[in-house]
């Protein structure tokens, strides 16, 4: 909503509606909506995790550590999930 907010404010900022301008600021717009929709995606993907084993995180079947540990959000499936978005993205 901040975000929209500000966009229509620059918008109307804009001289003459200049292409380079109205370019920049829709650029500014996919970008910050992309890192939103990634944040939410990995937390999203987090939940589930949390949901299906609870707040700790699987043995990974090549980890040496015998122990769960609470979920940090930096196991090999967070990076799984986080190279398969990187897929999406280029």
């Amino acid at each position: 909503m901040k975000w929209e907010i500000l966009f229509q404010k620059r918008f109307l900022e804009i001289s003459n509606g200049s292409h380079k301008e109205v370019y920049e600021l829709c650029l500014a717009a996919y970008s910050e909506g992309c890192l939103k929709e990634r944040a939410l995606a990995i937390e999203a993907y987090r939940l589930r995790c949390i949901h299906l084993f609870g707040n700790r995180c699987m043995k990974h079947t090549r980890s040496k550590i015998g122990t769960k540990k609470i979920c940090d959000r930096d196991c090999c499936y967070i990076k799984s999930f986080l190279k398969e978005l990187d897929k999406l993205e280029i």
